[in-house]
């Protein structure tokens, strides 16, 4: 039932309400003390959305709490607009980072929703969508699949098979099989989203760019890099045409441009996308903007791997001072610095430095996210491999294990990077003489990146060459030689 309004109906005399705000307040806000004034809380509601959309967030919450005062004073305890001004609280506390409180408040949403409108209903998919969208940047990436599951089934049921907000859906769907690995079904939503946005707006219009952009990530990460570069190039002509030359978005698909060179070693080339991305970026904001962190953080990755490493330590501490002034020591992003700042160090060959670094950010991690996460993960893995590195490989297992125990509970037993965990873990075995340990993990390893990439992977000669390897130190020649062989045939797959 909607909630009600609470009349008090008097003989002979006025009632007066006890006043929501101080008379300061209320004046400026125009209460008048009755239930009118909850006409005023939607004002104060629809002003929460805007406030979000234009990135005021604690500005948005204020006008969620100030709302949801009002109508505490005169509708029923659970009523559907208090769902909506929990329902915003949570989208500015998601957009502002603080993904423990959004899930609280949008949680608390979903539920009133579920009670009040029962499963089909279009605010009820909103709730489970928003719920994903959280998850998904908390890298708890199986609730953020199963949210944005749900958010999608309940859109096609009660708003048909081409409506915009089930493109919405299908995006956060793929971002959350992205996730957790699965780049086909990942890969399968952004195209079904593709397919309505173009439908509705055409080619020029920036979330079909967006669009390609997300598709063209997915390509990137299954190794379809050519296809990958023709998606983002689409989505640049479509942000050309839509919105300028120097429109921030456009940015963001050079920056991917940027990783996607990276990650074929053309660090020039990457190079080149990070600057015209940051040339965008000056043109709009000023350089000690927090948006431009990832433009240097991206620029001194690249330098570290050509071996500037003075070059790349700069635009590293660049980001970080920027980072820590804007959002204070506890922070993902200043955590992520701090890891870059490690991994720069570690490649210098200053390894207890790097060690120091990682440390601090796996303590920002852990303070935020808790145990159970991804960041937290590589953290444990990088210093593992830093511990390697000093020849300390009992603390370096100890490290890896922990990392591979926190992969596999979040992403599954045969995703790839619990695979390349796997096998990281056989060869510290195989650096400390237990071979047996080392052949068995390898084997493992090799299982787990044939089912999560194909028979054809680039790992398997690596993997099949380590087991050989093994075998040899072992003095067992005769399965060494097997497994050489295997190595042989599997190179022409890299």
């Amino acid at each position: 039932m909607r909630g009600f309004y609470v009349l008090v109906l008097g003989v002979g005399f006025a009632f007066w309400t006890r006043p929501v705000f101080g008379q300061g307040m209320g004046d400026k806000l125009g209460l008048k003390g009755t239930v009118e004034d909850t006409i005023v809380a939607r004002r104060l509601l629809n002003e929460s959305v805007a406030l979000i959309n234009a990135g005021k967030y604690e500005d948005a919450y204020s006008s969620a709490d100030s709302a949801g005062k009002i109508y505490t004073r005169y509708l029923v305890p659970e009523s559907i607009e208090l769902a909506e001004v929990l329902h915003q609280k949570g989208r500015a506390f998601s957009n502002s980072d603080q993904y423990d409180k959004a899930v609280e408040f949008l949680q608390k949403a979903l539920d009133i929703r579920l009670k009040y409108y029962g499963q089909y209903h279009s605010e009820v998919a909103s709730s489970y969508g928003n719920l994903g969208v959280v998850f998904n940047q908390k890298k708890e990436c199986l609730l953020a699949v199963e949210h944005n599951q749900k958010a999608l089934e309940i859109g096609i049921r009660v708003l048909g098979n081409d409506h915009l907000d089930l493109a919405k859906y299908y995006n956060n769907l793929g971002n959350s099989c992205s996730c957790i690995g699965e780049f086909k079904k990942a890969l399968g939503s952004y195209k079904a989203a593709l397919s309505i946005r173009l439908d509705k707006f055409g080619e020029s219009h920036r979330l079909v760019a967006r669009t390609y952009v997300n598709i063209a990530t997915c390509l990137k990460d299954i190794g379809e890099l050519d296809e990958a570069l023709n998606m983002y190039k689409k989505s640049i002509t479509s942000l050309k045409a839509s919105v300028g030359e120097y429109h921030l978005d456009l940015a963001t698909v050079y920056n991917n441009l940027g990783l996607l060179f990276f990650s074929k070693s053309d660090f020039t080339t990457a190079i080149e996308y990070h600057n015209k991305a940051l040339m965008v970026k000056l043109a709009n904001l000023p350089e000690d903007h927090p948006y431009m962190t990832s433009t240097w953080n991206n620029l001194g990755n690249c330098f570290n791997e050509l071996g500037d490493y003075e070059k790349a330590k700069d635009f590293h501490l660049k980001a970080l001072k920027i980072e820590i002034k804007t959002f204070g020591e506890k922070h993902p992003d200043v955590a992520g610095s701090y890891l870059n700042l490690g991994n720069c160090y570690s490649d210098m060959g200053e390894r207890d430095k790097a060690i120091d670094y990682i440390k601090k950010g796996l303590s920002i991690f852990l303070e935020i996210f808790g145990e159970q996460n991804l960041n937290v993960a590589w953290c444990y893995e990088n210093i593992g491999n830093n511990y390697a590195a000093l020849g300390n490989l009992k603390t370096a297992i100890e490290y890896q294990n922990k990392a591979l125990d926190i992969k596999t509970k979040i992403l599954g037993s045969y995703h790839s990077d619990v695979g390349i965990s796997i096998n990281n873990l056989a060869k510290k075995y195989q650096d400390s003489g237990l071979y047996d340990l080392a052949i068995q993990n390898f084997q493992k390893a090799s299982e787990n990146l044939i089912v999560s990439l194909g028979a054809e992977n680039p790992y398997q000669a690596l993997t099949f060459n380590n087991i050989g390897t093994s075998f040899l130190n072992k003095i067992e020649p005769e399965n060494s030689l097997i497994f050489f062989q295997k190595a042989l045939i599997a190179c022409r797959y890299k």
